[in-house]
């Protein structure tokens, strides 16, 4: 194209050549024809992208026949991250342009994996009409898990399991089971996991044959598969899903550390359907982005149809609301937790230092605690042990001269969790201990479940006592991967238990029981051996679990109980504050915080909790009020919910789907939720309003 007039120099930019202009990149450091391309936005290293692709009719994506196909995609990749104002200008930020370029590889991989159903290797990218852009769309958003949506992971994971199972043989597999009975050991967590399509017995036999494959590593004491292997295998044929890990595979997992029997009842679902449904904004975003292959046309290339991209662009988004964590009643976190505080109180210190002297025995006189049994243990225990219950070691270890039989050492459910509620042994003890410090630390700090895995004995406070000490799970962003190291206050009842495990710690240390500090919430070995575990998501829920069914934590009409998880806990602050007079809460409330003024109790409140939990928190409040005790006091917002359920008898509403719709309410502005102060003669009150807000008020977007 001619140079313009000088005087119309300024227009320059708005006539680029689309095909010169998208042959280069600010993050692109490659050459536009390389077989492969280094990137980079800002990585610690550059990263690459390996244009030699098989396609589905056996050529190479790089191959001379395929090179229309070939452009079209780098063209449409370095296009998703300029203007569609400016020709030549980038959008936004780095990481803006990172997000619409992770987007796009997602749109091109998924084109890839589903090659034959657009025949791309024939027509190019032309041959995708409205239906397929349409369902596309669908189903690259239909979660904000990628590795899902776009990779089909676990169904993937699954094949790729009945294709070892048929090419292993069935001598190898009975072998790895005989060396590895842990392998048939279910997890609570797993037993509620309905996501993986292999179930049972076959399940046990693909963890062998995965195990004979080399598919395994350790990860504390968890086996877990080697996801960045099998993405190489399942996706190589794509631009990013062979390279990286994807997320773990619970039923895949299996612990040296699980035991036979890990809870009294099936639990109660901690997840609703959809939890992972990506969001309406994270849906535009991807349309917008496969919208952006019909820039390919300004260049010449040939690309999905103009009136198709179109009818893309005016489809109707499915408006399925986002899922949710279930929530527990108040009532059962309040009891749960003032069980944990009040066995803390009773046992938490004869426990502790029971187990320390057991320990200081036994390698004093060269013993095992599974040596430990009948008048050795009776002497290594010491009396404030035995007065409390405790007879022996522990249920699921083998005691030396007394089990002659292998397998597990537990004599059924009914007995196993009698014996616990007895106080009999003493590992699993320590464990409803560990569990109930876990439960309270939770609670009052609402922190997430990492966060709490984290902590270690030497660091989790400061000097003063008065601060835990954590590592922020979300703070990555620009850090490449540092985690940034935050305070928050927390209270006398938490620092002594957690001093506790940290003065058990030192003992142990110091009689050479163990080599050095550990994370706080490491925990003695179910099986019997002298040492403390490091904690995974297999003990620390364990633990938890195992405190619930010794303070017996509800059980609803269908024989399941509320095994408490840590996401449950994080609303606990302020649904006690909420409740006010209701469990004592205010009371509770004033003599953890040592605050007397309602205002500072809720400041501290506000101060410490994010946005998302407490609006939760309010909304699960009222969702409880209204469906236990009716309307009173909250007629207003009654009347606004009838118009949509057509009735204001909530009891007959399902409390989570009651708390997820005042939950709606706040986020669109309609309601809002906050306590008043009221100073009475007697003592100072406070009372929950919800106000109705008119639609003049409501945030516009």
């Amino acid at each position: 194209m001619a140079e313009l007039p000088h005087a119309l120099g300024f227009l320059n930019e708005y006539f680029v050549d689309p095909a010169k202009s998208y042959k280069a990149a600010s993050w692109l450091l490659s050459d536009f024809d390389d077989s492969i391309w280094q990137y980079d936005f800002g990585f610690q290293a550059p990263q690459s992208i390996d244009w030699r692709i098989k396609l589905n009719d056996e050529s190479i994506l790089t191959d001379s026949k395929n090179e229309p196909l070939l452009t079209a995609f780098r063209y449409y990749l370095i296009s998703s991250t300029r203007s569609a104002t400016i020709l030549g200008n980038d959008v936004g930020s780095l990481g803006a342009q990172q997000q619409l370029f992770h987007r796009c590889v997602h749109i091109i991989d998924y084109i890839l994996l589903n090659q034959t159903d657009y025949q791309i290797a024939k027509f190019g990218l032309a041959a995708i009409n409205a239906d397929q852009l349409i369902d596309m769309l669908d189903q690259i958003t239909r979660s904000s898990d990628t590795a899902e949506s776009v990779y089909d992971w676990t169904q993937c994971a699954a094949g790729y399991c009945r294709q070892l199972l048929h090419e292993t043989p069935p001598d190898q597999i009975n072998k790895i089971l005989e060396l590895h009975p842990e392998m048939a050991i279910f997890s609570p967590d797993q037993l509620d996991d309905d996501t993986f399509p292999i179930k049972g017995d076959m399940l046990v036999r693909a963890r062998a044959a995965l195990f004979i494959n080399n598919f395994y590593a350790a990860n504390g004491s968890v086996m877990d598969i080697n996801t960045v292997r099998l993405s190489r295998i399942l996706f190589k044929d794509t631009l990013k899903g062979k390279q990286g890990a994807k997320p773990r595979l619970l039923a895949l997992q299996f612990s040296e550390s699980l035991t036979e029997f890990s809870r009294e009842y099936p639990g109660i679902g901690v997840r609703s359907a959809n939890d992972k449904t990506m969001s309406g904004p994270g849906k535009q975003r991807y349309r917008m982005s496969i919208y952006g292959m019909g820039i390919l046309h300004e260049i010449g290339i040939p690309a999905p149809n103009a009136s198709d991209l179109a009818q893309l662009l005016n489809a109707p988004l499915e408006g399925r609301k986002l899922g949710r964590f279930k929530t527990v009643p108040f009532r059962v976190v309040f009891a749960t937790f003032r069980a944990a505080v009040e066995f803390h109180l009773e046992y938490g210190e004869i426990l502790t230092a029971g187990f320390c002297n057991i320990a200081k025995y036994c390698k004093e006189n060269g013993l095992t605690l599974n040596q430990l049994s009948g008048d050795n243990f009776n002497e290594a225990a010491g009396s404030d042990l035995l007065k409390i219950g405790v007879s022996k070691i522990g249920l699921s270890c083998k005691i030396k001269g007394v089990h002659k039989v292998k397998g597990s050492r537990k004599k059924g459910v009914t007995e196993y969790f009698g014996q616990l509620r007895s106080n009999h042994p003493l590992l699993e003890l320590l464990a409803v201990y560990v569990g109930s410090v876990q439960i309270v630390v939770g609670a009052i700090m609402a922190r997430r479940f990492g966060e709490l895995l984290d902590l270690h004995t030497l660091t989790c406070l400061d000097i003063s006592k008065k601060w835990l000490i954590f590592k922020n799970r979300k703070s990555t962003k620009n850090l490449y991967g540092i985690r940034n190291t935050e305070a928050r206050p927390i209270e006398p009842i938490a620092v002594e238990m957690i001093e506790t495990l940290i003065n058990m710690q030192s003992q142990l240390l110091a009689t050479g029981c163990i080599e050095q500090m550990q994370h706080l919430f490491s925990a003695p070995s179910l099986k019997g051996d002298l040492k403390l575990l490091e904690p995974d998501g297999y003990s620390y829920n364990r633990n938890i679990d195992l405190a619930c069914d010794y303070f017996q934590t509800e059980i609803n009409k269908n024989g399941e109980r509320y095994y408490i998880r840590q996401h449950q806990l994080r609303r606990f602050f302020a649904m006690l504050f909420f409740h006010g007079s209701s469990f004592g809460g205010l009371d509770v409330l004033r003599w953890m915080l040592a605050h007397t003024d309602l205002n500072h109790v809720w400041n501290y409140i506000t101060e410490s909790m994010d946005g998302a939990i407490l609006t939760g928190a309010k909304a699960q409040f009222l969702a409880e009020s209204l469906h236990n005790y009716g309307t009173g006091g909250y007629e207003d917002l009654a009347a606004l919910l009838k118009s949509r359920y057509g009735t204001d008898n909530f009891a007959l509403i399902d409390t989570d789907e009651l708390e997820a719709e005042i939950e709606e309410l706040m986020k669109s502005d309609e309601i809002t939720i906050e306590p008043e102060f009221l100073d009475c003669y007697d003592n100072q009150r406070m009372k929950v309003i919800v106000k109705i807000l008119p639609v003049s008020s409501r945030l516009k977007f």
